[in-house]
Formats: structure tokens, sequence, C-alpha cells
């Protein structure tokens, strides 16, 4: 053999290793991107695509459709506005972790525009009588219900053709007398009378115009805990409503820390910790109930009002929170999902008021012709993208502090608001300015908004029986 031959055969040989070198290096590049890849995956799924579904867990039923007269679940989450809610991603830097909850808006159907009051005593009564407060006279924390008032519990059971067992379990705050919700027609209260809960672990138990003082047991937990004994107590369709304490003040870091994940010690820290551990007992409850009987079963959550001053996020402000009439303290949290909801993650954008619960819930059990001047049911809404009959929104409030008395509201851009402390008027067009920083009634107005300004004006005139 030749130098020349050898030195080919030499570089033949060279070039095949470094072939080979070439396809090994390939092949762990492609496996690392490959695994890469699935970790991005797995770190970016939601909850409940990557956990295994238990025989109780609630994730795993097929909620029934077309259910003459389904159970309602309706829960009231205290001072969370929608700076706190975690589908409303626009707002806010820091979110509770509310799995559960974000499993119901992928179900159903978040509504992005539902207007409360201010605060929780009148909010309470538009959902339960469908009425506004100049008519019920519950515009304030500490006003009592009228005993003459029919209730929508009482209104199922008096006008609908199937008899409903009902509950009204946690937070009353329409009256300090604990036998009043039952003189009233539901067939069960147990809970708090009042307003907040000092201590959450311990705290007094009103039931049957009885009051029993509670030590070390977690109120969050305790509401659950009735919700549950009363659900898988019940042979009949059953409505109950369930409203939380939390994350109303006093702010705390819940003892059980399997119930949070967010960490922290300042309010807004503790305030983001109460949320998430109503949200696992959410989660508790669901799971508990039976799922034949869940499949039958409605779900509303709904918030009482905007987020406490002392915890409110951008864009709101401690003048522009609960207790005022600016988006950040009315504006609040909508999802139904479950039992006749087709409709699933999907947002809405109609005009939605806490009086249309009333009829809403009513339309859900199986009644009907049951809108009223103030309340429109909106059960169509959670199976058809269709238009809502309701063109106007209404609050209002009392000075309370950092925020001034006085009435507002919208139609689909506008918003004013009447500030009766100071004589100031204020509109916004709350499509292009949320935050509410542009005030248009200090400049010249288009005819487009004058027109709205003066539609606005009417609607409060009837609602407040003006000529």
């Amino acid at each position: 053999m030749t130098l020349s031959s050898r030195q080919k055969k030499k570089k033949t040989r060279i070039l095949f290793q470094y072939l080979i070198l070439f396809v090994i290096a390939c092949y762990i590049i492609f496996s690392m991107s490959s695994c890469s890849s699935n970790a991005h995956k797995l770190v970016n799924e939601d909850p409940e695509t990557t956990e295994t579904p238990t025989d109780n867990d609630s994730e795993d039923v097929v909620y029934n459709q077309n259910v003459a007269t389904p159970n309602v679940l309706l829960i009231i989450a205290d001072d969370m506005g929608m700076d706190a809610t975690p589908y409303a991603t626009q707002l806010s830097s820091i979110k509770p972790y509310m799995p559960n909850l974000d499993k119901l808006t992928a179900l159903g159907v978040r509504f992005q525009n539902t207007w409360s009051y201010p605060r929780c005593t009148p909010t309470r009564g538009t959902i339960i009588t469908g009425k506004h407060a100049v008519a019920t006279g519950l515009l304030s924390p500490g006003d009592d219900i009228n005993s003459k008032e029919t209730t929508l519990q009482s209104y199922i059971n008096t006008n609908g053709t199937t008899t409903y067992a009902t509950a009204l379990l946690g937070k009353w705050h329409l009256s300090t007398d604990s036998t009043d919700p039952e003189n009233l027609g539901i067939d069960s209260y147990k809970g708090n009378t009042r307003g907040g809960l000092a201590d959450y672990y311990n705290w007094d138990l009103h039931e049957d115009g009885t009051t029993t003082s509670i030590s070390n047991y977690y109120g969050t937990t305790a509401y659950t805990d009735y919700a549950i004994d009363w659900i898988n107590a019940q042979t009949e369709p059953w409505f109950c409503w369930l409203a939380y304490n939390a994350a109303h003040i006093e702010f705390h870091t819940p003892k059980d820390s399997s119930l949070y994940t967010h960490t922290g010690s300042d309010l807004l820290d503790m305030y983001i910790q109460m949320l998430e551990a109503m949200d696992s007992e959410m989660g508790r409850l669901l799971e508990s109930i039976p799922k034949a009987q869940l499949a039958n079963t409605t779900i509303i959550f709904v918030g009482d009002n905007g987020t406490p001053a002392q915890v409110a996020q951008t864009p709101f402000s401690r003048s522009k929170a609960k207790g005022s009439l600016y988006n950040g303290g009315v504006n609040v949290p909508l999802v139904v999902a479950g039992a006749n909801v087709t409709r699933q993650n999907q947002s809405e954008q109609a005009l939605i008021q806490t009086t249309d619960l009333f009829a809403t819930i009513a339309d859900l059990c199986g009644l009907t012709n049951v809108n009223t001047t103030e309340s429109i049911s909106f059960k169509t809404l959670l199976s058809q993208e269709t238009s809502h009959t309701r063109n106007y929104l209404f609050t209002e409030g009392l000075n309370n502090g950092p925020a001034f008395g006085g009435y507002t509201l919208r139609d689909s851009t506008y918003k004013y608001i009447y500030n009766e402390d100071d004589d100031e008027h204020y509109l916004y067009n709350v499509i292009t300015d949320y935050s509410e920083t542009i005030n248009l009634y200090d400049g010249d107005l288009s005819t487009e908004e004058q027109t709205a300004l003066t539609n606005l004006q009417a609607e409060y005139n009837r609602i407040k029986g003006i000529n």
C-alpha cells in the first residue's frame, strides 16, 4: 500500500468518526430539547389538567343540561372586588390562587360588568328581594330587612310548582335576629348575623334565636361544614345560599397552611390568603356533594362589593375601593357554571345588576314570568350569546369615610356619578377609561355624551320615582 493510499484511508476513518460524533450530538440535542419542551408544558398547564381526579373529585362531574328543577348553590364572597378576581387579568399584579373558582370559570360564564352596591347589607338586600335600596330601605350596614318583604326563597316556594329546600348559611347581615331568616320563609339558618367576625377562630354562632360561643373553629371552615351537612341531608331539590365572611376584616393568616399558597405577612398578603382559604373550602364542599346530585346543580359565585381600601390594588385607590361609587367599589365578580350552563369558558359583557340574581335564580328553579321592574333574569345568557334587556345599571351609597355619598348609573359605554356631599358631577367613558380618571363632565360634551348623560339622569328619576 502506498503512502497516498494510507493517507486516504486515514482521512476516510476520521470523516466517519466525525459523522458518528455529529449524529450522537444531534441525538443529545434533540433529547434535551424534547425534555425541555415537556417540562415547559407541565409547568404551564392548569392544575386541573395535570392532577388525577379521585372518585369524589368535582372536576370529574359532567353537569347535566335541560334539568327542570336544578339544585342551586349561591356562594357569596365578602369584600372581593375585581382587582382580587383571578379572571380579571388586566387589573392588579397580585392575584389569589383560586383553582376551584378557576375551574368554575372554565366550565361556565364569567360576567365582566356586574354591579353591586358599595357595601354589603344593601347588596344582600338586592339579591334576596330583587329590589333596590330605595324600595327596601336597606341602604347601609345596620339597616334591618322589613318583616313583610318577600324573600327569594319564599317567592320560589310560593309561586313554583316544585318545593325547594332552602338554607342560608354564614353571613346574614340583614338584621341581628337569627330567627328572621326563617320567619322570612327560609327553612334553615345557621351562621353569624353581624357584618364580620372579629376573630375568625373564636366567634359567635347565631341560630334559632340563640348564641353559642365558638372556640378554635375557623369560620370559613365552619360555614363549609354547615353547608356540607345540610346539602347531604336533602332528598328534594335545594337552594343553598352560602355567604362567607372571607375576606372581610379582620385580616389574618389562616392557621392551616394547607388552605393557601400565598406567602407574606402584610395586610394584602393576609387578604389574599383568606381568599385562597375560602377557595380551598369551596373545593372541599363541591367534592363532598355526591356526583349525581352535583351534576344537577347550578353554581353561582358573586362578590358583595369591592375590595377594602386597605388592600385595594391598581388601578383602584383607597377612595375608589369598597364603599365608593367607582368601579373599585361596585364592579364585582360573577361566575355561573354547572347544570343548564352550556356556554363554557366564555366572557360576557352584558350589564348585570345584583337585583337580577333574584329573577335569575327563580327562573333556574322553574318559575315563569319572573322579571320585575328592577330584577331581570339573565338565564338565557348561560346557554346563548344573545342580547340582554338591561340597558342601565344603578347603585348608590352614603358617605362612609374616604368615599363620598351619592349615586351612579351606567349604560354600555358611559358612567355618571353624582357626589351629593360636594354637589359634583362626573361622567366617564368606562370602555376607554375604566379607572375613571378623565371627567368628561368638565369639558364640552359631544352630542353622544350629552345624550348618554340625559338618559342616565332620566333613569335615575325613574328608579327614584321622580317625575
